[in-house]
C-alpha cells in the first residue's frame, strides 16, 4: 500500500473515533484523536522545518535528519 493512500485510510479512522468520541461526550478521547490528526499533518512536512509543532524555534543541534 502506497504511503499516501495508508495516511489517508488512518485519517478516515481518526476522523470516525473523533466523532464516536463527541457523540458519546468523552471530551478526553475526542481531544485524543485531535491530536494524532494533528501530527498526522504536521509530520510529513517536517522534514525541513526548525520549528517544534506548536511554533516554537527548535536548536540547532535537536533538529534530527531524516
Amino acid at each position: 500500500m502506497k504511503l499516501k493512500v495508508q495516511m489517508e485510510k488512518q485519517k478516515s479512522y481518526a476522523i470516525t473515533k473523533k466523532n464516536e468520541a463527541h457523540r458519546r461526550g468523552d471530551i478526553a478521547e475526542e481531544y485524543y484523536w485531535l491530536g494524532v490528526m494533528n501530527a498526522m499533518d504536521w509530520a510529513p512536512g517536517s522534514r525541513n522545518d526548525w520549528d517544534y509543532v506548536d511554533g516554537e524555534e527548535m536548536p540547532k543541534d535537536e533538529k534530527i535528519e531524516f
